[in-house]
This record gives C-alpha cells, structure tokens and sequence, in this order.
C-alpha cells in the first residue's frame, strides 16, 4: 500500500492522486466528489481549486500560497511557531518514547485504535494549567504530545525545544506570525473545506459494526489501564482517580 493511501477493511482508498497538466502538477484528493485540487503552474501562486463546474466553468479559487513572503521567511518567524502556554486553562500531557510516534500513528490513519494504542503506549497521562507546563517540562524533561484545548492546538516537545518552548500545531489553523501562517495556507484551507463537505460528498467506505466493536473494545482497553496524574507548581504530582473517560474527554 502507498503512503498516499489508506486501508478500510479490503479496500485500499487513495487519498492524494498527482498528475501532470500543461503548466504544471495538480494535486487532486479523490475521496471529494467535487474535484477540488492543488495546482502549481510556474509562475504562478499555488492555489486550491474546486473542480470544474458544468460547462466546463472552472470553480472558485479557495486559497492561494503567497510564495513571495515565504521565500524572504527567517528564523525569527519559525520561532514564532514555539512558545509556552501563558493562560491557565487545562491541558493534557502524553510522555511519549520518543517524537517518531508521530510518523508511527501517521502510518495506519484508517485505524484509530492503532492511533490512540501508540498515543498512549505508556499508559500515563497528566493534567496541568498551561502556565505550570514550562516548569513541568524543566522538571521532567523527555519527550511530549500536549493537547491544548483552550488553544485548539497540540504542542510537540522534545529536550531539544527547552528554550523556545514547545512547537506549536493549531488543529483549525495555524499559529506562529502572520508571515509563518503563509505558509500552511493550503493546507489548513484543504484540511478545512474537507471537514465542511457533507457526508454525500465524502467517497469513503464506512466501517461495519464487527470492525467498529472491535475498535471500541481495543481503546477501552487502552482506557482501563490508564493512570491518569494531576500536576501543580504548588502540590506537585497526585494521582487521580479516572472518573472521566479519556475516550469521552
């Protein structure tokens, strides 16, 4: 199977398919009915594109990628991407072995249980204000995936990132200076417009019940076993019970 691909029981589904058209490659995402697409002509601004209307009227232009700031980026603004949580909501802190568990849950997508066994492979998890994460990650440092709800984002730490703090992924769009987000416009604007299409234009098979009892009962698992930490500057670590479950948190 391709790393453009996913798996849904016999079915191998392609998410990305790449073609050359005169001007340049086009990026399409077949599992859209409507046909949206990337293209890059040379000399142009790449853009997100819906597919071609009845007529042969091209669709609407949903995004574009300034490629002129994004050429004149600098470290400053890749810097801008990492930062410490200064408010003080909750957020949620998962050791992980080590960062390549990212590229391992990316591996097998159509399989959450497998994404949410490699997640929590340690069986640990802590809560914590923001404010309190950067004296937490100087106390115990290693290697973390942080959900920040409040922010709608998750941070990536490693021991590496101790002085800028940790990388920062916004799950709805991207965080960092106005000229860092120029980069990820496409992506965000592709991530989005997937997530508005209604269910009758999403050409993905649904898994049956068998495989959805089956998928349930491995992250229960996974649930059950959990030991879940509460973290404070002032009382420091107390285990608490799991009264809520991660699976409906």
């Amino acid at each position: 199977m391709s790393h453009d691909s996913v798996r849904f029981g016999g079915r191998e589904v392609r998410l990305v398919k790449v073609r050359e058209a005169k001007g340049g490659p086009v990026i399409s995402f077949p599992i859209d009915r409507t046909g949206v697409h990337i293209t890059y002509h040379p000399g142009q601004k790449p853009h997100l594109r819906e597919g071609t209307r009845k007529g042969g009227t091209p669709g609407r232009i949903l995004a574009e990628m300034d490629i002129d700031t994004i050429k004149t980026l600098t470290v400053e603004d890749f810097k801008s991407m990492f930062g410490y949580p200064s408010h003080s909501y909750e957020v949620m802190v998962i050791p992980v072995e080590s960062l390549s568990a990212l590229q391992e849950m990316s591996s097998r997508p159509s399989e959450p249980p497998y994404v949410y066994e490699v997640l929590f492979r340690n069986r640990i998890v802590y809560f914590m204000k923001g404010r309190s994460l950067k004296q937490f990650l100087h106390e115990s440092p290693s290697a973390y995936l942080i959900v920040d709800p409040a922010k709608r984002a998750m941070l990536v730490y490693d021991r590496a990132f101790e002085e800028y703090g940790p990388i920062r992924w916004g799950t709805k769009r991207p965080l960092g200076n106005q000229r860092i987000r120029k980069l990820f416009e496409l992506h965000y604007a592709t991530i989005n417009y997937l997530e508005s299409l209604p269910d009758s234009e999403i050409d993905l098979p649904e898994p049956d019940e068998g495989q959805l009892s089956e998928w349930r009962e491995r992250m229960e698992l996974v649930d059950s076993e959990m030991k879940v930490y509460k973290w404070s500057k002032v009382l420091g670590m107390r285990k608490i019970p799991q009264r809520v479950s991660l699976l409906g948190s």
